[in-house]
């Protein structure tokens, strides 16, 4: 899946974004790699991390880490379902953990999340200044706050096979009041 020092630019990351008023591009690097886990982090413009982020080899999120806060999911996030294929489609309820950083025996916030996750197409789109064969892979995650508030995000990515990653990414998000953003 990757090589240890891998690096990549990405322009929106807001599905594993845990700090509020972070940059909207940022650099992604291998950290380390285990024969379990991959150890992403990204980095703001500035150079300076701004969370790292734990997964298998299939894309499946573990937990998340930024100065202030740890995030943990059972079972693993999978964002993807490999496989992709047109029209495939998977469901996926879990349990999201966030803890303060500063002090984990604090209590934690319990989230319900549920997945849903749908190949819509093959797009063809410019990566690098080439047109590649993508993935166009939608998915919706609804949050469920332990006060009842529902949030939700759709992800539209165009999912590369070629560098076995998403180049790039569009995404709305909705509160329990209404409030919508892309």
């Amino acid at each position: 899946l990757f090589m240890l020092g891998d690096q990549w630019v990405i322009s929106k990351s807001s599905l594993f974004n845990t700090e509020s008023g972070s940059q909207n591009r940022s650099t992604m690097k291998v950290e380390y790699i285990e024969s379990n886990i991959i150890k992403l982090i990204i980095y703001r413009d500035d150079g300076s991390p701004m969370r790292k982020l734990f997964i298998n080899h299939n894309w499946g999120v573990e937990r998340v880490e930024s100065k202030d806060m740890i995030i943990t999911y059972t079972p693993t996030l999978n964002y993807y379902d490999f496989p992709l294929y047109k029209g495939k489609r998977w469901h996926q309820e879990l349990i999201k953990k966030t803890t303060n950083a500063d002090d984990k025996e604090s209590s934690s916030n319990v989230t319900k999340v549920i997945l849903d996750g749908y190949v819509m197409g093959i797009d063809k789109i410019n990566f690098n200044g080439k047109y590649v064969d993508s993935m166009k892979v939608e998915t919706v995650m609804t949050e469920t706050e332990s006060d009842g508030s529902v949030n939700e995000t759709k992800d539209t990515v165009w999912y590369v096979p070629a560098v076995k990653r998403s180049v790039m990414t569009k995404t709305e998000l909705k509160d329990s009041s209404g409030f919508s953003s892309t």
